[in-house]
């Protein structure tokens, strides 16, 4: 039987169907928008023509429907105040910028167009639809406007009002439309407050040390977020990345639990491409059909229906409609299901990824590598623990570790024990790591020789061998011991081979001692290195060489990037060149930011700012806060404020301290201000 058969047979007339809902977004348009869009192709019926004296067309008007909030008034906001606590607040700015809906009528002819199918019911809807989204597109790009978008019939729910319009005129409501019923309701739960806190710490833990598929289900969370929000792109290329991480997780825990090392683990992770993932690491090891060419198994449908929509989305621009989204998500929850039959039918020889698989989370499967006598599993046990809190926990794990050979193990429990204040502990934990030649055992024994026993000698030899064994940190600091006894040499060539190994702060030290020697161009290129790392300071160094070069906004850009970094420097230098650029706001914003980071000179730009604004006790504290630090010239304001107040006494003290600083241009300014005062 033709399953058409059994789908209520489309009405037709002459008369237009019309179709009320709202839109997800504003358009800017007044009431009386009103616009026809032709539709392609001709009536199926000549006579048509003549009965709606015109080609086939869809109209879209508009209509904005105020809502109770306000742009900068929420009209709920007294009702969750009171709610909360009991207090009543202003309803807020109720004559301000006025919200509204979107609400959008489509009218289009009840007949057919000769390209559209008589068994479709919808007909009519499916053209306003198809209509709508071709006139979102060209209004999108005709306006520049970026959250306009074509949309999807699942944003218009929950219903579309269905109308009969007559061509003189007459309109007769015809009834709802639900739209996607299927959509997920949002109850309020019965259940008692304790289990939602409950589930809710568990999974904040999950989150937190990123149990294995955690990543995955958040992935495919997101997808059917997008599900119900219409976009059907994102919903498949989000199941597509939901499916990648599952998939590369899986077979890391596969690797750990058939005893390799994490590190490699990580390290292939990386180099291992897809479909060879598939069809050489996993499928020996799961069984099962694994074979892409076979559409009906789960494996060879996910790569049609999913994997390879998603290239032509990513790669030919293609745009997804429903029907292609809801075979992704067939095909992805094939796939997860085939996964988990095929991890059930090895439980024996992976009992731990099972376990992991079932969501017994990360702990539980360190715990069971860990009592398995695995030592990176011990280790990474004790960095979650100890993330958590749980001291004793960590320290015994790390211990665990130590003694089945993990270096790392030894290094983190060194850390710990410092931070306990368990010095000697600490120090026999990192011999322990610098005798079995970890690099990061040597480079932290080195600091701890440095900084906890005054021990220069035996700190360098430490870093000695840190370097040796290639350590960034252990280098970097060999380098300071060289510098800090004046050999240059041995610094720069220190410094040289730790920016070689990717430090920031060999490249930032580096660039700085070029720089002083005069070879600005590849004391630049230090910075830069720095920059790229990460480093405040070799974004403060490119900003400062791009002002010399006069290259204003070279220098303000590597100065946001050093300030965002937490450079006070870098906050001072950009509120200059904001402040010459007229944007004193900004430059106001910017001088107290490098304020707060204890930066004199900007506190003191500060005030000057904020004295021009006419801002005087904020002017005042400014200047303070640079002159506590010995800042002369905020001393000097501190004085001419004091004066335009009309505070001799205060003003006089003011000068007085600068002439105590002698600072050759201050000095004599000083002394006539304090003539003038005392005359």
């Amino acid at each position: 039987m033709d399953p058409r058969s059994t789908v209520s047979k489309p009405e037709t007339g002459p008369y237009l169907y019309t179709f009320t809902s709202r839109l997800p977004f504003v358009l800017g348009f007044e009431d009386s928008f009103d616009h026809d869009i032709a539709v392609a192709g001709q009536y199926a019926d000549e006579a048509d023509a003549v009965v709606f004296g015109r080609s086939p067309f869809v109209r879209v008007r508009i209509f904005n429907a105020d809502v109770a909030d306000r742009k900068f008034a929420a009209a709920n906001l007294p009702a969750a105040i009171e709610h909360f606590y009991g207090q009543d607040v202003p309803s807020g700015d109720v004559d301000g910028n006025r919200l509204y809906e979107q609400w959008m009528t489509l009218e289009t002819p009840a007949v057919f167009v000769s390209h559209e199918p008589r068994w479709d019911p919808a007909f009519a809807f499916h053209r306003s639809m198809s209509a709508l989204n071709l006139f979102l597109e060209a209004f999108a790009i005709a306006r520049d406007k970026d959250w306009i978008r074509p949309v999807s019939t699942r944003e218009l729910r929950p219903t579309v009002a269905i109308g009969r319009l007559d061509l003189d005129g007459n309109w007769t409501y015809q009834g709802p439309m639900l739209i996607h019923p299927d959509a997920k309701p949002s109850p309020l739960s019965s259940r008692p407050v304790a289990q939602h806190v409950e589930e809710l710490n568990q999974a904040l833990e999950l989150i937190v040390n990123e149990a294995p598929f955690i990543r995955a289900r958040q992935w495919r969370a997101r997808a059917e977020r997008r599900k119900y929000e219409g976009d059907a792109a994102d919903y498949v290329i989000s199941f597509q990345v939901a499916a990648e991480t599952m998939l590369y997780e899986l077979w890391g825990l596969l690797l750990l639990e058939e005893g390799t090392a994490l590190q490699e683990v990580d390290k292939r992770r990386y180099e291992q491409p897809f479909k060879t993932l598939l069809s050489s690491e996993l499928a020996p090891r799961l069984g099962g059909s694994w074979d892409l060419m076979l559409e009906r198994k789960p494996v060879g449908g996910y790569w049609v229906d999913l994997y390879k929509l998603r290239n032509r989305i990513v790669h030919g621009g293609y745009q997804p409609h429903d029907g292609d989204a809801e075979k992704a998500e067939r095909a992805y929850f094939n796939l997860e299901r085939f996964i988990d039959e095929r991890l059930r039918a090895k439980g024996k020889q992976y009992p731990a990824t099972l376990s992991a698989r079932r969501g017994e989370g990360v702990e539980v499967l360190l715990a069971r590598l860990d009592a398995q006598g695995d030592a990176e599993a011990a280790g990474m046990l004790g960095q979650l623990l100890q993330n958590r809190g749980d001291s004793a926990g960590a320290e015994a794990a790390f211990r665990r570790s130590q003694e089945r050979g993990a270096l790392a193990a030894s290094v983190s429990l060194g850390k710990m024990l410092i931070e306990k204040g368990d010095l000697a502990g600490a120090e026999a934990a990192w011999r322990h790591a610098d005798l079995g030649g970890s690099a990061e055992g040597a480079a932290n024994l080195g600091t701890f020789l440095h900084l906890e026993r005054a021990d220069p000698s035996g700190a360098e030899a430490a870093w000695r061998r840190a370097d040796d064994r290639g350590s960034p940190e252990g280098t970097l600091n060999l380098g300071v011991a060289h510098a800090e006894r004046g050999d240059l040499a041995g610094a720069e060539a220190a410094w040289r081979r730790a920016d070689d190994r990717g430090s920031a702060d060999a490249a930032l030290n580096l660039g700085n001692l070029l720089h002083t020697r005069g070879d600005h161009e590849a004391a630049e290129a230090a910075w830069a290195r720095a920059d790229q790392r990460g480093s405040a300071g070799g974004a403060y160094g490119i900003g400062l060489r791009a002002q010399e070069r006069g290259d204003v906004d070279a220098a303000e850009a590597a100065f946001r990037r050093a300030d965002e970094r937490g450079s006070a420097q870098a906050a001072a230098s950009l509120a200059r060149v904001l402040e010459q650029k007229g944007s004193l706001t900004a430059a106001e914003e910017l001088y107290g930011r490098a304020a707060e980071r204890g930066n004199l000179e900007g506190a003191f730009n500060l005030g000057v700012l904020l004295h021009k604004k006419g801002r005087l006790s904020e002017a005042e504290n400014a200047y303070r806060q640079a002159a506590a630090g010995g800042f002369g010239k905020a001393m000097f304001n501190l004085g001419v404020l004091s004066l335009e107040r009309g505070e001799t006494q205060e003003a006089k003290a003011a000068f007085l301290q600068v002439i105590a600083l002698n600072e050759p241009d201050l000095t004599e300014r000083a002394r006539e201000a304090l003539a003038e005062c005392e005359g």
